[in-house]
């Protein structure tokens, strides 16, 4: 039997930042190669899977050191841009939040209910009055501010491994930016998770791990 391990990775934040950065990595064991899971807003030989914002960066990670990232699995992910008016619209939303919120119960529905909902009010955290968001809304806006000025086409070019393309049949991710990132990559695997939204993965985790099982199977025999 293998036993799980779980490995703590301090560093610095940057400068003007609010501190060190902790990062957790656990080893369930087994013969595969690491599997790196990037949430929305690595080591050798590592498979890279993101989700929004997350994708992004796993895009950027596999075309900068192709020669570390065996496969890339993007959900709600790809090169498309610019995108102006996203920063504003972020701000909005999180502007929109009626904080403090009293209980979780009510957080759960302001986020639409089912999973999704409660993997939001799961982020928030007991304050003054309530519960209150985790996050920092300027730090929120300013992360998308550099892939609102911008497309990612040319690091998309760059990717040499087998990719994994996920998107919502009701997400903001187009059926034309999926097909044309297999245009120009030819093989990338396309898969459409029924019903779901943005956050493909809490709406209908079953079916996206199906997706990522084949996919990865193709990879490991």
């Amino acid at each position: 039997m293998t036993a799980t391990v779980t490995v703590t990775v301090e560093e610095d934040g940057a400068a003007g930042g609010t501190g060190p950065v902790r990062l957790f990595c656990t080893d369930h064991g087994g013969g595969g190669p690491p599997l790196l899971l990037l949430h929305g807003l690595a080591g050798e030989d590592t498979v890279l899977v993101g989700q929004s914002m997350g994708g992004l960066t796993a895009l950027l990670a596999a075309a900068a050191h192709p020669e570390v990232c065996r496969a890339l699995v993007l959900i709600e992910a790809g090169p498309t841009g610019p995108s102006p008016q996203l920063p504003d619209q972020i701000g909005d939303w999180l502007d929109s939040w009626p904080v403090p919120f009293p209980d979780a119960g009510t957080a759960e529905a302001f986020f639409g209910g089912g999973p999704a909902g409660r993997a939001w009010a799961a982020g928030l955290v007991p304050g003054p009055g309530g519960l209150h968001p985790r996050v920092d809304r300027d730090v929120m806006v300013a992360t998308v501010q550099e892939n609102a000025q911008r497309h990612y086409w040319d690091d998309w070019d760059r990717v040499r491994c087998p990719v994994l393309v996920v998107r919502g049949e009701n997400g903001a991710m187009k059926p034309v930016e999926a097909d044309r990132m297999r245009a120009r990559h030819p093989g990338t695997r396309i898969g459409v998770i029924p019903g779901a939204g943005h956050d493909a993965h809490l709406d209908n985790t079953a079916a996206v791990y199906g997706e990522m099982a084949a996919f990865l199977a193709q990879l490991h025999p």
